[in-house]
């Protein structure tokens, strides 16, 4: 690839292109692990091109710079220029694809986007430059991926998390005057109950993830039995319907 001077020239219109005339972006924010890498050049020789690049006017690759970099070494040489202004979408229609490389075209495209890391010192320089991440990143998503104060460094640049709301809609306690009461409510409700069954969930679920300073009561987990979260404990004695 060669490398962007104030004076490069324009990229002449419509035309093919030896792929190394491009100009990869020098502060392109989004890093290729070499395992992303490689799955890029597998792909590309797999199933060949199966999606576009944005270049500018000289030439210089703004997104797509992973196939730019990885298609000299898959064997492809050749680009084609396709100008427009961006009030249309340019499809790429491959032909004779069999099914196992067209379900190949879509893992790889998906995947390999996984495979990438944030450059966060170009991010920070950008955002000390007056580059506006807002758009991008909420104030929570840049002090976790930039860091802030009051949060550990080992946290970094980590992927953020949005916690699943594990609130019971309603929640309704149901009171039994015998223990045959209590068994035709367990067969309406087709779940276990026991002497320990100190709530459940209607339908039956499974918690997966429990906040800590939550606290959830239930049987301790039977085998077999997924309705209660693993470390439930008893609190109460009235027998609960949630």
């Amino acid at each position: 690839m060669r490398k962007r001077t104030d004076d490069s020239p324009a990229v002449p219109d419509s035309t093919v292109l030896d792929v190394r005339a491009l100009t990869l972006d020098p502060t392109n924010r989004r890093q290729r692990t070499d395992r992303g890498r490689q799955m890029i050049v597998a792909s590309l020789r797999e199933t060949g091109a199966a999606r576009s690049i944005v270049i500018d006017e000289r030439g210089e690759v703004l997104a797509g710079n992973g196939v730019a970099e990885a298609a000299p070494d898959a064997g492809i040489e050749r680009v084609r220029i396709i100008d427009t202004v961006g009030d249309e979408l340019i499809a790429l229609r491959r032909r004779g694809l069999t099914p196992e490389q067209k379900r190949a075209v879509a893992l790889y495209d998906n995947r390999t986007s996984e495979l990438a890391v944030w450059d966060v010192e170009q991010l920070r320089d950008d955002k000390e430059h007056g580059l506006d991440l807002q758009p991008f990143w909420t104030d929570a998503e840049q002090a976790m991926l930039l860091g802030a104060p009051g949060v550990d460094a080992d946290w970094n640049g980590m992927p953020s998390f949005e916690q699943q709301d594990l609130l019971a809609w309603r929640s309704l306690k149901v009171n039994f005057a015998n223990q045959a009461d209590y068994d035709r409510f367990a067969a309406l409700v087709e779940q276990p109950l026991t002497e320990r069954t100190r709530s459940i969930w209607f339908p039956a679920a499974a918690v997966d993830h429990v906040a800590r300073d939550r606290e959830f009561v239930g049987d301790e987990p039977d085998e077999g039995v997924t309705n209660y979260p693993p470390d439930a404990h008893d609190a109460h004695d009235d027998h609960d319907a949630q």
